[in-house]
């Protein structure tokens, strides 16, 4: 998981910026995924270009983070504000992570109010992502993953992706008018030395504009010559309650606490 000041908190702090500055991405609040051996959700690697559509992240208005576009990131842009992206929480136990980035202030002023993403990683196999996005008028947002793994359709609200010995089921709880699309195909943006193309970019949208948005996601690993059981999900007013006894008590998701950096994310 990324979400830092470009250049990160020791340059923001008054440090001298470095010369490799530009090398830096448009990815805050972008996470990869690599189990058994397989890269199941990718970051595109070196670019010609370097794109927030090319990364596991959102795109507002079909617009990336600021700076991006261009060969090398035009990081000056970002420096020079009084706000940045950052990591609001990194924590580690020996049963789960949970992280939370901040990451509005990496798009360009006015396009978003707020984009907090939180994670949560429920060993040994379970990936949940929480997402509130605010915007002061009606905006499009378009969340997105981009894997090289083969992807197919179990239902509407979830996807399969097959790469190696490794599937990863991803369902998606939120938005409740979300659709799902994907595409596979050369990345034009990427270095030949080195760039991973061809690859498959997963995107979920919703039909309307709006300016308040919430998406979970719930990822789950598995084997490919394993039968592969997604947990219950049980809905109630305000959240959702996920596995129970298959997931050592389960994991318990309150929506009343989607303001600000309140944890959506407890453990049953």
């Amino acid at each position: 998981f990324k979400c830092t000041p470009v250049g990160g908190r020791k340059l923001r702090q008054g440090g001298y910026p470095f010369p490799g500055l530009g090398h830096a991405h448009p990815d805050a609040n972008s996470f990869v995924l690599f189990a058994k051996g397989e890269h199941l959700i990718t970051h595109p690697g070196p670019c010609l270009l370097k794109r927030t559509a090319n990364h596991n992240t959102v795109l507002v208005n079909d617009r990336g983070q600021s700076g991006q576009a261009a060969e090398w990131l035009r990081a000056w842009t970002a420096l020079t504000r009084r706000r940045a992206a950052d990591l609001l929480l990194a924590e580690q136990t020996d049963r789960y992570d949970y992280l939370v980035g901040d990451a509005a202030a990496a798009y360009d002023p006015g396009l978003l109010q707020d984009f907090t993403r939180q994670l949560l990683w429920l060993r040994p196999n379970l990936l949940c992502v929480f997402d509130r996005l605010r915007a002061d008028r009606p905006s499009t947002f378009q969340w997105r993953l981009h894997t090289g793994g083969d992807v197919s359709r179990i239902d509407d609200r979830t996807l399969r992706v097959a790469r190696g010995r490794a599937v990863l089921t991803i369902r998606m709880l939120l938005p409740g008018t979300g659709r799902w699309s994907w595409e596979t195909g050369a990345n034009p943006d990427v270095s030949p030395d080195g760039g991973i193309s061809p690859w498959t970019t997963i995107e979920l949208t919703t039909p309307d504009s709006t300016t308040d948005l919430r998406c979970l996601v719930v990822m789950q690993i598995a084997d490919t010559n394993m039968p592969c059981a997604f947990p219950d999900v049980t809905e109630w007013a305000n959240g959702f309650d996920i596995g129970g006894k298959s997931l050592s008590g389960g994991v318990h998701i309150d929506l009343l606490q989607s303001q600000g950096t309140n944890r959506v994310f407890s453990l049953n």
